[in-house]
């Protein structure tokens, strides 16, 4: 495995990266901040300091200071900048371990992304466009409102990312990607969380599916649950739903049909 970055994760936001990274994190030599978004610069480490929002939501989701974060950035590759965080921030307790960096909008440049870390596995994880536009929408003050406003420029959003992943499998980076459907994860969570594991080449246990503390808020209760799959049913008629599903008909294959 690479040392000391163990995996990217990355998704739609509110589409279940949290989930993954804290299963993650039940692993003994597993670690992560919240966020990361290193790999989202074009060029140079150093760019990091000036890319918002992500520069302070690093500081604050890692625990490292302006000095601390500064080091990191002046690293001259991204092995040495993850090697770097590992050493750096204090929310890592383990320090012989892996990290792992979860940053949803990797999904949206991974072909990118994965070509600054050669090696480095991926994970995609997936959900039903509709729960994901309920998802965003339920978050604004005004969620009818919301919807009748940014509902198309919000599933061109959710494609640009689908597009994203599809762009780095035809670029041959398939066999470095696993993609994971939050639906399955939630319906069948021993056989897929188990993917995963297998897929890293780390053991698996069922004490993994559970959470004994959960460090982010984005996670609802202490294991992977089904109640949030169908949630979008008791706010969106018919016809938003079919508008929905259109919008986003080339990935068919993630619209769930439970």
């Amino acid at each position: 495995m690479n040392l000391p970055l163990a995996a990217i994760v990355c998704g739609f936001e509110r589409g279940g990266t949290t989930l993954i990274s804290e299963i993650l994190r039940q692993h003994p030599q597993l670690d992560s901040g919240f966020e990361g978004g290193f790999l989202l610069v074009k060029e140079k480490p150093a760019e990091f300091l000036s890319l918002e929002p992500y520069c302070t939501n690093f500081k604050r989701g890692w625990k490292v200071n302006d000095s601390e974060l500064e080091y990191i950035c002046a690293a001259e590759t991204w092995t040495q900048v993850y090697q770097r965080i590992l050493e750096k921030a204090t929310i890592l307790t383990h320090k012989e371990g892996w990290i792992f960096d979860k940053t949803p909008k990797y999904m949206e440049q991974l072909s990118q992304v994965m070509e600054k870390v050669p090696g480095v596995p991926a994970i995609v994880i997936v959900r039903d466009p509709r729960a994901i536009m309920w998802s965003w929408a339920k978050r604004a003050e005004n969620p009818q409102s919301w919807m009748r406003n940014n509902l198309e420029n919000a599933c061109r959003r959710y494609m640009s990312y689908a597009n994203g992943y599809k762009q780095a499998v035809a670029n041959g980076l398939g066999d470095r990607i696993l993609l994971v459907q939050y639906e399955n994860l939630c319906i069948h969570k021993h056989r897929e969380t188990k993917k995963i594991f297998d897929f890293l080449k780390l053991d698996f246990q069922e004490s993994y599916i559970s959470f004994d503390g959960v460090n982010f808020p984005n996670v609802y209760g202490n294991e992977v649950s089904l109640k949030f799959l169908t949630e979008y049913r008791e706010h969106f008629d018919q016809e938003t739903c079919d508008k929905i599903l259109h919008l986003t008909a080339v990935v068919r294959e993630w619209h769930c049909q439970l």
